[in-house]
């Protein structure tokens, strides 16, 4: 905020004098910044050019400012990567984040026995709410005998029923279960969905600093929505159930809204603790909706709005007035065909809010409606109520019972207080009702319309969106969510040009970061000392997850990015686990979660892959894997083999899910990075690192293994599509398969020969193409775009003639067997395989083409 010349003054003095100040007040915010949030933050409180030089530059030599990463030319995109910086504070206090959560996991004790998780799901079914299997899973993980468990869950797909569930095992099992949210609201909804008696972790806070509220060794501590919980707030209560003997269970979902405080902390501890995930959406009824609450909880924004836009549910209005007054007229609509319906209006910005809630009562009030109303004064101001109106609760009250973003309806007003009945699950004002004395408690609005942010948990039956350029896809994606029946967007077209430029801004990317994301082994100088940072190289949270949004798109040269992506982590693949920091003191394989997941039973043949060259030489069968009375983990079940179940031993088994799931984990870690390659993003640190430690892994579990991956993703049309397009263990199935494809390519010369024409045949038909363009209604090519396309085809069949003469038996087939495999007599790669000199043939075939390209298809000399 903007002060007086005094205050700007003395701010800037206090500055200069302990340019640390500034980094403190990034670092609430931000646990990893770069130099412009430095400048930023200072211009709020520095005007003069030479003060803020100087202020800058103080603070760029602080002591207490770490150098995370240094600047850098991105790999894959060419750009530069500004240098990543974090103060010791934020690395000591997400360091101790981690240390405590991986002794945690080290730790067990908490186990619930297996009859009593199944009679606590048993229990749910009477009441007739029926678990899917990935809940199931969850369940079955939660009540696990480690001592924090997280579990990833999106939107709407069912989090609240399966702890409720996991809450009577934990229950019958003799443990407390305790529970926390950030918000008071969301603290309110575990407690009315799950049974869980909660308050706000700030709440617990205080509690532990009187004295009061101990957790102890039976304790079950639950935190809901703790993707909005930022690091330091995550690592005192970690630290603390660590210190008490009790047990963390952490829920939520880090694509939703971001922490307000410092560092992604959920997905930082998520992606080391291992989680399970709920991915099935239950909350719409439609099935194309639930689709999209996929899209948009996967960074596929664009592909969840463009369905709704398909059923006319955006609405691209003149102005912002325009769009206010088409939300208001479609609400009253709503209000007037359903009065016992729930609905939400929702935005960004708190003045859109103020807008949207007055003009939609306004419009009550031209309908005659809300006689007899009151001017309260209240914090926000003079607000009037009338008895049928909408009202939100902005703080939490213990003796109302009521949380900051509870809703409700006004029953009766008198001077200087309200009665208002509560909404509840069943519906509207339809839950107790609450005495509010405007004296003692006057944090109340018209409730109406509402920020997001205090949308995050809800579930109503319809939704009503104002979009603004503020949002982001973390916003979006909550607001899109919150419906079970429809959901509508407005917008001005003065700020959105068309749906396309509202798709693409509501699309962007505002994830948080950790120190933890940025790995390797620093030393740097501290004072009189030098100091270790010490950052676990660990896989970045969408490694796990399968956001595989983004997906690359037709016309993207899919083989560059493999070639690219597999270039950046060639290191990782060639040194020993020992070499790499942060991993000398890990095994060799990643450490595995036992629990289960959506690849429980998975079943992986070694049949060719579709589309690629036939084998009629080799056959597969795919056996059913028996059930292993042992704790299954998330791959328990996997078969890659063909071999009989009673002949397979189970570390057999054990390596073949460890080997499905080291495959996954590679195949979300590729699609990420070729995500921000496409949309020309920098790659975050976590992902590179993200890749690197899913190509060490899976090169651990099988030598090779990333490299017939990334060579048949470049190999096979069908294989990349898998890659793009599948997710889950329908794709694990088709790479595992490619993998197994390519390794029999490698190992058998005759697929290799099918192949090699193949690739032959493909340049030659983009010649053709790029040749014949223009004489069939293609854009024209000019001389130099002719020329350009000659040398590169040229030097693609160069690649390929070198690799032949480098490969004698294939040279050998080819000449045997050239009829068979479709090789013309007199072809450009006839003359290559029997010796012919490699540019006299290709550079023949090319000014053929050329020449044929000037004269038209069909035409002759």
């Amino acid at each position: 905020m903007r002060l007086d010349d005094d205050a700007k003054r003395q701010n800037a003095a206090l500055i200069l004098e302990k340019p640390e100040q500034v980094l403190l007040l990034i670092s609430n915010e931000k646990s990893v910044f770069d130099r412009r949030d430095i400048a930023r933050t200072l211009h709020r409180y520095i005007d003069g050019v030479e003060d803020f030089q100087t202020a800058f530059a103080r603070a760029m030599a602080s002591p207490v400012l770490v150098e995370l990463r240094a600047e850098r030319r991105n790999a894959l995109t060419g750009e530069i990567e500004l240098a990543r910086y974090s103060t010791w504070e934020m690395i000591t206090v997400e360091r101790d984040m981690a240390t405590s959560a991986d002794r945690l996991m080290e730790s067990s004790g908490f186990r619930v026995g297996s009859s009593r998780v199944e009679s606590a799901i048993s229990l749910r079914q009477q009441a007739g709410i029926s678990l899917s299997e990935e809940q199931r899973a969850a369940v079955l993980h939660i009540t696990g005998p480690q001592r924090i468990a997280a579990v990833v869950g999106l939107a709407g797909a069912g989090k609240s029923t399966m702890l409720a569930a996991a809450r009577e095992a934990w229950e019958a099992e003799g443990y407390r279960v305790q529970g926390a949210a950030l918000a008071g609201k969301a603290a309110e909804g575990l407690e009315e969905s799950a049974g869980i008696s909660a308050r706000t972790l700030a709440s617990w806070s205080r509690g532990w600093e009187r004295g009061f509220d101990q957790l102890g060794p039976r304790d079950v501590f639950v935190i809901d929505e703790a993707g909005m919980v930022g690091s330091r707030q995550l690592s005192q209560f970690i630290t603390e159930v660590e210190r008490t003997g009790a047990k963390i269970v952490l829920v939520g979902d880090p694509e939703q809204l971001q922490p307000i405080g410092a560092g992604a902390a959920f997905r930082a501890v998520a992606e080391r603790v291992g989680f399970v995930e709920l991915e099935g959406v239950r909350r719409q009824r439609e099935e194309w909706q639930r689709v999209a609450s996929v899209d948009f909880g996967r960074h596929r924004t664009i592909e969840g709005l463009n369905a709704y836009a398909e059923r006319g549910a955006v609405h691209l209005e003149a102005s912002a007035d325009h769009a206010r007054g088409a939300i208001v007229r479609d609400v009253i609509a709503d209000m007037d065909s359903r009065p016992d319906g729930s609905r939400l209006v929702l935005a960004h910005r708190r003045v859109d809010v103020q807008l949207l809630n007055e003009a939609i009562r306004n419009a009550r009030q031209k309908q005659g409606e809300l006689a007899g109303e009151i001017v309260y004064r209240t914090t926000e101001g003079e607000r009037a109520f009338a008895p049928g109106d909408r009202l939100l609760f902005r703080e939490n009250n213990r003796d109302l019972g009521v949380k900051n973003g509870s809703l409700g309806v006004v029953e009766r007003t008198e001077a200087g207080r309200l009665q208002v009945r509560l909404d509840s699950a069943k519906g509207p004002g339809l839950g107790r009702v609450v005495s509010v004395s405007m004296a003692d408690y006057a944090a109340v609005d018209h409730g109406y319309a509402t920020t997001i942010h205090k949308a995050q948990g809800a579930t109503v039956d319809r939704a009503y969106v104002f979009a603004s350029e503020t949002m982001d896809r973390h916003l979006t994606y909550v607001a899109m969510t919150r419906h079970r029946d429809a959901v509508h967007l407005y917008a001005s077209g003065v700020e959105f040009r068309d749906v396309d430029q509202l798709s693409a801004r509501l699309s962007r990317a505002q994830a948080k970061e950790t120190t933890l994301d940025y790995a390797g082994q620093t030393t740097v100088a501290h004072g009189e000392h030098e100091l270790r940072q010490e950052h676990v190289v660990r896989a970045g949270y969408a490694e796990r997850r399968g956001i595989e949004s983004d997906i690359i798109p037709s016309g993207l040269d899919l083989s560059l990015v493999a070639t690219r992506a597999q270039a950046s982590i060639e290191p990782a693949i060639r040194l020993p686990a020992e070499s790499l920091p942060g991993l000398a003191d890990e095994p060799a394989t990643e450490r595995v979660t036992k629990k289960r997941s959506m690849f429980d039973g998975l079943k992986l043949g070694r049949g060719r892959i579709d589309g690629a060259a036939p084998d009629s030489r080799r056959a597969s069968a795919n056996e059913h894997a028996p059930q292993p009375a042992a704790e299954r983990d998330a791959f328990s079940g996997v078969r890659l083999s063909a071999a009989k179940p009673q002949a397979r031993e189970s570390g057999q088994l054990e390596h073949e899910a460890a080997f499905a799931k080291a495959v996954d984990r590679y195949a979300r870690a590729w699609t990420d990075v070729a995500r921000m390659n496409e949309q020309g993003l920098p790659i975050l640190e976590h992902q590179t690192a993200a890749l690197r430690q899913a190509s060490t892994t899976l090169e651990n579990v099988r030598t090779g293994a990333t490299r017939d991956l990334v060579s048949v993703l470049t190999q096979e049309p069908a294989i990349a599509h898998a890659m793009t397009a599948l997710q889950g263990r329908d794709r694990v199935t088709r790479l595992v398969a490619g993998i197994a494809h390519e390794a029999q390519v490698r190992r058998d010369p005759l697929l290799r020969a099918e192949r090699f024409v193949r690739a032959w045949k493909g340049l030659e038909a983009q010649h053709e193409t790029r040749f014949w363009r223009a004489h069939e209604g293609g854009p024209r090519l000019t001389s130099g775009e002719v020329r350009e396309a000659g040398q590169r085809i040229e030097a693609s069949m160069r690649a390929l003639a070198g690799e032949l003469k480098r490969d004698p038996q294939l040279e050998s087939i080819l000449r045997d067997r050239g009829q068979v495999l479709g090789i013309r007599p007199g072809s450009r790669l006839d003359q290559v395989m029997r010796g012919g000199d490699i540019d006299r043939a290709i550079g023949r075939g090319v000014e053929h083409g050329h020449d044929r390209g000037r004269r038209g298809p069909g035409m002759s000399r």
